[in-house]
């Protein structure tokens, strides 16, 4: 395919469609399959899974130097490398997987998790490294080229076999052990398709010297991977000490259901946007106009779902999850504002590392840890899991501002340019708004189908909203909308 920035534009928006679509599936499977294990399982099963995941998370980080994002981010031809990185991931989940086997009865000390098949998952949690480490390495080219379609099937397959393996061993075993193995069959099936998804296969090779062409982006890769961890331990590491997995559990879950629509796009704007600004980075001016893009598409779910989660968290636990869920309902509308602004973030990243300066999310990452640190400390110790929401909304905050400083300037950015599709998007809110209140109280006392048919009703309604607002702005988040999915 060309090379062009209209070729690579014409690819990104494919390769958008199939990864909204992808993730947008996934994302509605994963909540499917939460919604019936929080019926089953305990908030103290999300607290312990959750120290497994910051555990493997750290010391997989430290171990990796970043290398995919270096591959994904070099020109020309990258297959010389794919078999000695592939051993080189090896023999590193290896020691990793000896690694945490070692320090599980350390961790459970430190959260005070005093449950034996709690500490045996902790001991097991390795696998979940190695299982991955086997990996098709091949994958790297559907990144490198934007062919999100074969990504679709490699996550969806993941996520189907994440629900069928934890609900199924929850329904006869309810324990943190139905976490983990879907955990573990969500990689082994994620590994499994992506032999069937791409021709290369690994073998091992030892000429490790190959790596050092990698290595200048790859440190700042890895620096930012081990920031993004430390955020990930400051926090689990303050609410589960000072607080219990019981609260951890809370928080993890109030996050994950804040950032749920929010996660899937940024998830896929960094997919699709890292690689096509690698291949335009000498045009700044397409470089910027992906960005409004980025941005006009990230408007379109933080502003109306943040509003969501703000006046209706309580509403949708209490239906959705069940009563003794409802203790994170505080937390989950503060953490849905900072969301706002970490979304803010994950549109400058893909630019900063697209253009190679990676730095540029690594000090930034650095600033938001620097912040979150004594926050978290002070105000969890003093205001429970409100506290703890308020110090990541802080430290987001401070940490967007100066970043968009950065992007406006390197872009050379107008803050019109950016406000503009703003409006748009803020009219089509409080009109649906206005709507949800007047449906609400027309359909009341919500139950799981009037909840569902509620939700329809606003979300058209929001839409309908987005068109006229955007008319009557010009453009906008709507054009956008017909421009990725052609309507």
């Amino acid at each position: 395919m060309s090379g062009t920035g209209e070729g690579v534009l014409g690819r990104a928006i494919s390769g958008g469609r199939w990864a909204v679509f992808g993730l947008g599936v996934q994302k509605a499977v994963g909540f499917i399959s939460f919604f019936i294990l929080a019926r089953l399982l305990a908030p103290e099963d999300y607290g312990v899974i959750t120290v497994v995941l910051m555990l493997v998370g750290v010391l997989e980080t430290l171990s990796s130097p970043g290398f995919e994002r270096a591959l994904t981010q070099r020109k020309g031809e990258i297959g010389i490398y794919l078999d000695v990185f592939w051993t080189f991931n090896f023999f590193r989940a290896l020691g990793t997987a000896g690694v945490i086997f070692l320090l599980a009865p350390w961790a459970a000390s430190f959260f005070e998790i005093r449950d034996s098949s709690a500490l045996l998952v902790l001991r097991l949690s390795g696998f979940l490294v190695l299982i991955s480490a086997l990996g098709n390495l091949g994958s790297l080219f559907f990144f490198k080229e934007l062919e999100f379609k074969n990504l679709f099937w490699r996550d969806l397959a993941g996520q189907i076999a994440f629900s069928a393996a934890a609900i199924s061993w929850a329904f006869f075993h309810p324990s943190v052990f139905a976490l983990f193995f879907g955990y573990a069959a969500r990689n082994a099936a994620a590994v499994f398709i992506q032999y069937f998804l791409h021709p290369h296969r690994p073998r091992f090779s030892f000429y490790f010297s190959r790596l050092r062409d990698l290595a200048s982006f790859g440190f700042w890769a890895m620096g930012q991977n081990v920031l993004n961890q430390a955020n990930s331990i400051v926090e689990t590491a303050v609410i589960g000490r000072f607080l219990g997995v019981r609260d951890l559990g809370f928080y993890s879950r109030a996050n994950n259901l804040a950032a749920l629509p929010s996660s899937a796009i940024f998830s896929v704007i960094y997919k699709v946007g890292f690689p096509a600004y690698a291949k335009i980075q000498e045009s700044r001016e397409k470089i910027t106009e992906g960005f409004l893009k980025s941005w006009e598409l990230a408007l379109l779910t933080l502003l109306p779902f943040a509003a969501l989660i703000f006046f209706e968290a309580g509403e949708l636990v209490r239906i959705l999850l069940g009563e003794k869920w409802l203790g994170m309902v505080g937390a989950m509308k503060i953490l849905a504002l900072a969301v706002t602004f970490e979304g803010f973030l994950h549109l400058v990243w893909p630019v900063s590392e697209g253009v190679g300066r990676p730095d540029v999310r690594f000090k930034f990452g650095a600033l938001q840890i620097i912040m979150a640190l004594p926050l978290l400390i002070f105000l969890s110790l003093h205001y429970g899991l409100l506290g703890a929401a308020w110090a990541m909304l802080i430290a987001f905050l401070a940490t967007a501002l100066p970043a968009g400083f950065w992007v406006f300037s390197y872009l050379k950015l107008g803050v019109r340019r950016v406000l503009k599709p703003a409006g748009a998007v803020m009219g089509a809110t409080a009109a649906s708004a206005l709507a949800g209140a007047v449906l609400k109280f027309w359909l009341a006392p919500l139950s799981l189908p009037t909840l569902i048919l509620w939700l329809f009703l606003i979300g058209l309604a929001y839409l309908l909203a987005l068109k006229f607002f955007s008319r009557f702005w010009g453009g906008g988040p709507y054009e956008t909308l017909r421009l990725i999915f052609k309507f």
